[in-house]
């Protein structure tokens, strides 16, 4: 399928980017739903997670992905069911 997603969270210095992107913002095809993806982890230990948000309602932060890709995956195999 090849989900879309935009780069909306970077750690930043001194007002400056830091390093890779840490949230993106995953774009469905429910105008009433977004998908949210975030590492919570550190840079040698990632542990990505999803939040979902339906009619401007977020859901609590969920899943214990090892990377961006395993945390898309899993949204792409949710909206495939």
């Amino acid at each position: 399928m090849g989900l879309e997603f935009t780069e909306i969270g970077y750690p930043t210095s001194g007002g400056q980017i830091s390093g890779p992107a840490f949230m993106y913002e995953v774009r469905l095809p429910s105008p009433n739903q977004k998908v949210f993806i975030a590492d919570f982890g550190t840079p040698h230990n990632p542990t990505w997670r999803i939040r979902h948000e339906i009619e401007g309602k977020p859901k609590e932060w969920e899943g214990n992905y090892n990377s961006r890709d395993d945390a898309l995956a899993a949204i792409e195999k949710a909206i495939a069911a």
